[in-house]
């Protein structure tokens, strides 16, 4: 579960625990997991293995209770949340599994929310505006006819698109994605991934979930969770 030699970390896990209700235990135990920059990181494993858990952690939604969650060369552990809130919305895209998209906002005004939040979002984009941004990474998804429907109106399929632009606005180091491809079927899926992972930076390091074994083949490297988590259920 280690990162090449020859590559520096982007993420970093040692002994990182987390628990929902500490009197319960520790729903998550990592002893250890990195990933490369510019890796394509699977993560699999079936319900209740601490998939979503885990990705809370690498983008500092969830706070480990002890050990090191290293982030783009940064210890999420010991932030407080405004700091670790600052590092997602600045270098970190998030693909949600139920997208996240705001309804009664277009495709384009859904797609430039990182950069309305965050400069160094904005700044990575040079001398475009974040709306020529959202437009060319709409054409490139196939979503460019969709750019001034509000995000109520999409199929799940259209959701997901417009999920993957908006993670990648703005040239983030990390990219997360949380079971993006779980109401697909096999060739949308594969189609889906292609356009996710390609749309990508070389250093961009990428960092997907699933419970589909079969979507290995598409990544660098494939960990199974139940496997790394010490605290995972076992069966």
């Amino acid at each position: 579960m280690s990162a090449s030699r020859h590559q520096p970390s982007a993420l970093v896990l040692h002994d990182a625990e987390f628990a929902y209700e500490p009197d319960r235990g520790p729903v998550l135990h990592i002893d250890h997991l990195d990933a490369a920059v510019g890796e394509r990181l699977f993560l699999f494993g079936r319900s209740g293995c601490g998939k979503t858990t885990l990705l809370g952690l690498l983008t500092g939604i969830l706070q480990a209770d002890s050990g090191v969650v290293e982030v783009l060369g940064r210890d999420l552990t010991p932030l407080p949340p405004s700091e670790r809130d600052s590092l997602r919305a600045s270098h970190v895209g998030y693909v949600f599994q139920l997208f996240n998209l705001i309804p009664y906002l277009t495709v384009r005004e859904n797609i430039v929310l990182p950069c309305r939040v965050s400069r160094s979002r904005r700044q990575r984009l040079g001398v475009a505006s974040p709306e020529e941004a959202a437009d060319e990474l709409a054409q490139r998804l196939g979503i460019a006819d969709l750019l001034v429907h509000p995000a109520a109106e999409l199929s799940v399929g259209q959701q997901q698109r417009v999920a993957a632009a908006r993670a990648l606005i703005g040239s983030p180091e990390l990219v997360i994605a949380d079971e993006p491809t779980s109401s697909l079927d096999a060739a949308s899926r594969d189609r889906f991934l292609e356009l996710l992972l390609g749309g990508c930076d070389r250093d961009c390091t990428v960092v997907l979930v699933s419970h589909d074994h079969g979507l290995a083949g598409l990544f660098d490297r494939a960990i199974s969770l139940p496997e790394a988590n010490r605290a995972a259920p076992l069966g």
